[in-house]
């Protein structure tokens, strides 16, 4: 996740929720609560800086979602060397 954060062609989105199971072979074939709040989080990431989202209802989530802001950020500000 670092690499794709530092290169900033990448927008990324972490869904937090229940999947319907049996999980399908592909993604695009996925249903649940966790698919829709990962669609929605890329969506975010798109206007986000860094382009970093989680979404969740969970109090737990939505602490996630602060920490990988604030990592991201670091991983934006720290040069290729460091």
């Amino acid at each position: 996740m670092r690499i794709l954060a530092r290169d900033g062609r990448w927008h990324i989105g972490v869904g937090v929720g229940p999947a319907e199971l049996p999980l399908p072979s592909s993604v695009r074939e996925s249903r649940g609560p966790a698919l829709v709040r990962a669609r929605g989080a890329v969506e975010a990431a798109k206007a986000a800086d860094p382009s970093i989202v989680l979404i969740g209802e969970s109090e737990a989530a939505i602490e996630a979602n602060g920490i990988l802001q604030l990592v991201g950020t670091l991983w934006g500000a720290r040069s290729d060397l460091g």
